[in-house]
């Protein structure tokens, strides 16, 4: 059986998170990613199914989960609701109407349930595949104008995105085009019924794909979905073989695959967080006049400013090169690695009490570049690699005055 691997640390992570963003003084943008980020490893990871009416979206969901749920297949394409599949203790769930009444119905009213003209449907359902994932299903109107927009929406409120088809259409990939590259990093494009394309044909199939969707897929994978899902539902002896033979394990493997990656990337982040915040800042600012009277005295030159000199001088060469020869296939990298740099410092002036006004300075930027770095590595917007480097070289001008 193909599931997801507990992580160890995550309860603790997200515990701690949750202490130190109820606790710590925080920027207001850093507060809003952090709770962004527990609100992320809170909740289980959300997959978005769409494309076309009538492409195998649902036979290909139940394949995958290994359930049969009567009902949920529409007798034509479009006229079933968008619905959502959740974990639960036994079969239940709630329509949503097109006026925003609510019913609640049961397992044994479901299959009557979604046929009275709901938009909505959200079940929750006993399966073991569904404990840490939350599934969407997009279901239109079958046109082209009403699936560019919702898709984009959808794709925006998941974290794997896959778009079912049966070709691939420039149609489709227009509306492809429309959902945000942020969210495609994760995305997966399913050939559903790979099984009626003879060799040349798939061979015709995969190179288009590649042509057309090269840049908004992370994989491309054709599936058997209606013989893998009759399969299951019947109980067919070999229903394990068949899943492997059509090519809905190798994609439950990739979708598990992605699910790891990122819940490992946010359980990193939020580790990065909680090094920044998780204990009081620390700052020590000196009032002028007793700077004043302490440089009167001839107080020297501070040496932890001075070791950061030297450390952000050789970071800095290293980050310019860096970046001159990775670009920006390196950026969430290269953020990363700056703001281990800025945590560093912070670490070594932990202890040092600035003298000067400049040695002032350089502490308080120390500060507010860490905070800084650390939203750029949680929002990973457009340029943050460029940013965080200059950064960096602002900081090594500021302790070139001060040390």
């Amino acid at each position: 059986m193909l599931d997801l691997e507990p992580f160890p640390n995550h309860a603790g992570i997200l515990e701690r998170l949750k202490t130190t963003l109820a606790t710590a003084p925080l920027p207001d943008r850093l507060r809003v990613s952090g709770q962004s980020l527990a609100d992320r490893l809170d909740a289980p990871v959300r997959l978005s199914f769409m494309g076309p009416s009538g492409i195998g979206k649902t036979t290909l969901i139940q394949a995958l989960l290994e359930i049969h749920i009567p009902g949920l297949m529409p007798q034509s394409g479009g006229d079933g609701p968008t619905f959502a599949l959740a974990h639960g203790p036994h079969t239940r769930g709630f329509l949503t109407f097109d006026d925003g009444t609510n019913r609640e119905f049961s397992e044994v009213d479901l299959p009557s349930a979604l046929q009275q003209g709901a938009v909505y449907a959200d079940i929750l359902l006993p399966c073991d595949r569904l404990r840490d994932i939350r599934i969407l299903e997009l279901v239109t109107d079958g046109s082209a104008s009403e699936l560019s927009v919702a898709a984009p929406r959808a794709a925006e409120r998941s974290e794997i995105p896959i778009w079912c088809t049966h070709q691939f259409t420039q149609e489709e990939a227009d509306i492809w085009a429309q959902v945000s590259g942020r969210v495609k990093d994760h995305a997966i494009l399913v050939l559903t019924q790979a099984d009626l394309l003879n060799a040349d044909q798939m061979a015709e199939w995969i190179e288009s794909a590649h042509g057309m969707a090269d840049a908004g897929f992370s994989i491309i994978a054709p599936v058997a979905a209606q013989h893998a899902y009759q399969a299951q539902k019947t109980n067919t002896r070999n229903a394990a073989r068949i899943a492997d033979a059509c090519g809905i394990n190798a994609l439950w493997r990739e979708i598990l695959q992605r699910i790891d990656q990122g819940r490992q990337a946010d359980l990193e982040h939020a580790e990065l967080f909680l090094k920044r915040f998780e204990r009081p800042k620390g700052r020590r600012i000196t009032k002028p006049i007793e700077v004043q009277s302490k440089v009167a005295q001839g107080i020297p030159n501070s040496q932890a400013l001075a070791e950061g000199h030297a450390y952000l001088r050789q970071q800095a060469e290293q980050l310019l090169l860096d970046i001159e020869e990775f670009g920006p296939f390196a950026q969430g990298q290269i953020v990363e690695r700056c703001l281990e740099v800025a945590n560093h410092l912070f670490d070594l002036l932990a202890d040092d009490v600035p003298a000067t006004p400049a040695q002032i300075l350089a502490h308080d930027a120390v500060s507010d570049a860490a905070d800084m770095l650390l939203l750029m590595t949680l929002e990973n917007t457009a340029g943050a690699a460029d940013d965080a480097v200059h950064l960096i070289l602002q900081l090594h001008r500021e302790f070139e005055q001060a040390a």
